[in-house]
């Protein structure tokens, strides 16, 4: 093997490397999450204090941005090796086949729960307090209205992040053809 075809090897390893830390480090993400939400909301149903019940929404955010960034991070990582590395290495055409077998299969609508956790959450701890807050009321005034709608916005904000999220997997050919224009350039440069 000559010593471009080597260091494109070595490249696309360590990438891959990179994309499976990437996925761990998701998986443990949302591993936590889960756990931290059920035991907040353990808390709450504990104590049956309404407040207590949007507690949740203080990991829920962060660690659910996180996923996201990492979601986001192989997308990227992988659009790169189509585009970089994969044309000049036809023994590994690991990302390229996969784009293609998912496009075709249409598999990402059967696992759309994974790319949702994080709303699928702020949904049900939302839902959680609605019922708590407003059960041992008789009157809702104003004021009640306005505290059920205010936990809406981190429910929002989750779905707004993870819809764009979402969108740009669905794109995965413009972030290939990002990555080629860069390619295009850099060559050009040379």
């Amino acid at each position: 093997m000559d010593t471009e075809g080597k260091q494109l090897g070595e490249e696309y390893q360590m990438i891959r490397a990179e994309i499976m830390n990437c996925i761990n480090l998701q998986n443990t993400l949302s591993t936590f999450l889960v756990t931290a939400v059920t035991a907040l909301l353990a808390l709450a149903f504990t104590n049956m204090n309404p407040w207590l019940f949007l507690l949740p929404y203080v990991v829920i955010l962060p660690i659910g941005c996180g996923i996201l960034h990492y979601r986001t991070n192989v997308l990227k990582l992988s659009s790169y090796l189509i585009a970089f590395l994969e044309p000049h290495m036809q023994a590994m055409q690991w990302e390229t086949r996969h784009a293609e077998y998912t496009k075709a299969k249409d598999l990402d609508r059967l696992f759309v729960f994974r790319n949702y956790l994080s709303v699928f959450l702020s949904v049900i701890v939302y839902l959680l307090f609605l019922y708590s807050y407003l059960s041992p009321a008789r009157y809702i005034g104003v004021l009640q209205i306005l505290v059920c709608v205010l936990p809406l916005l981190p429910t929002g904000y989750m779905i707004f992040l993870s819809v764009l999220t979402h969108r740009k997997y669905s794109k995965r050919a413009e972030f290939v053809k990002q990555w080629k224009e860069i390619s295009v350039k850099q060559n050009g440069m040379d």
